[in-house]
């Protein structure tokens, strides 16, 4: 999937994609970094290991998944004529909800399990579910934004109804005020995920204005005072700018969510990965 943005352009308003989900900033715990175990037989507990090994080899396709999608997220140049797809964003929001319930799947499968840190066992099967929890997190966010990018599309597709062939201005200015007093309410109506939300509200007030525009502009034409109407023209040349500036801050604060997600699968969680890996196979002798 390629970057896309919202054109500022009236007679239609597309979403600008950005597949990636929003992570917060953790730290490897120092109890979960895993070294090599030099485990008794008299008293190993293969099975809680072997079972760890099960629920971490399960997770690697999401593991890899969300690698990729982050990596390819951020080598894509913008593409201004991709069009946004809302039935590949659905497929993919369902694909994650797959990727939830599996990882709940796999944490459910780790309880019971021998959870003692001062053993090798017990820190193995600590570390496994520190890792699917990262995982899921990162899923969980991702699946939160593929929710606001559909709400948002819906709201801003509003705009698609705009019929520029029209008898007059005042019915045109008229048509605006209406489409735009719909896509406000929509849009007050959707929950952005914590770090869009600025934006989100940003962006809304631009379609506000816009509204408080298209009442003005309805007034002038209705007067038929150009002097009304070149105080209009002149607004929405200001408006469209501050539209423009919005959506790229939109954009913005999406991006900045790959960068952290990629430093995120590269450094803690990518760490964790490998060491238990490593440790596993070091454990069960493979």
């Amino acid at each position: 999937m390629k970057k896309r943005r919202f054109p500022a352009a009236l007679c239609t308003v597309v979403l600008c994609l950005a597949i990636i989900a929003a992570i917060a900033s953790y730290a490897l715990p120092r109890q979960m970094q895993m070294t090599a175990f030099a485990a008794e037989k008299q008293s190993f507990d293969r099975q809680s290991v072997e079972k760890a090994s099960v629920a971490f080899e399960s997770a690697e396709s999401i593991y890899e998944k969300l690698q990729t999608i982050v990596a390819d997220e951020l080598s894509e140049e913008e593409d201004p004529d991709a069009e946004y797809d809302p039935e590949e964003i659905e497929a993919f929001k369902n694909e994650l909800g797959g990727d939830l319930a599996q990882i709940d799947m796999l944490l459910s499968s780790l309880d019971g399990l021998n959870s003692d840190a001062g053993s090798s066992e017990g820190k193995t099967v600590l570390a496994v579910r520190e890792y699917l929890n990262m995982l899921r997190d990162i899923s969980a966010d991702m699946f939160e934004l593929m929710e606001y990018y559909n709400e948002l599309y819906e709201a801003l597709m509003v705009f698609d109804e705009l019929d520029a062939d029209v008898d007059s201005y005042t019915d045109f200015a008229s048509q605006l005020y209406d489409i735009n007093d719909t896509v406000i309410g929509l849009m007050d109506a959707i929950d952005p995920p914590t770090y869009l939300r600025i934006s989100h509200n940003d962006l809304t007030l631009r379609f506000k204005e816009f509204r408080d525009f298209s009442e003005d502009f309805y007034t002038a034409s209705a007067m038929e005072d150009p002097l009304r109407t070149y105080s209009c023209i002149y607004r929405m040349d200001r408006i469209e700018a501050m539209l423009d500036k919005s959506t790229d801050n939109l954009t913005g604060d999406v991006e900045l969510q790959f960068e952290q997600a990629d430093k995120r699968l590269s450094g803690p969680i990518g760490t964790l990965h490998d060491e238990l890996e490593r440790n596993i196979a070091l454990l069960l002798d493979v």
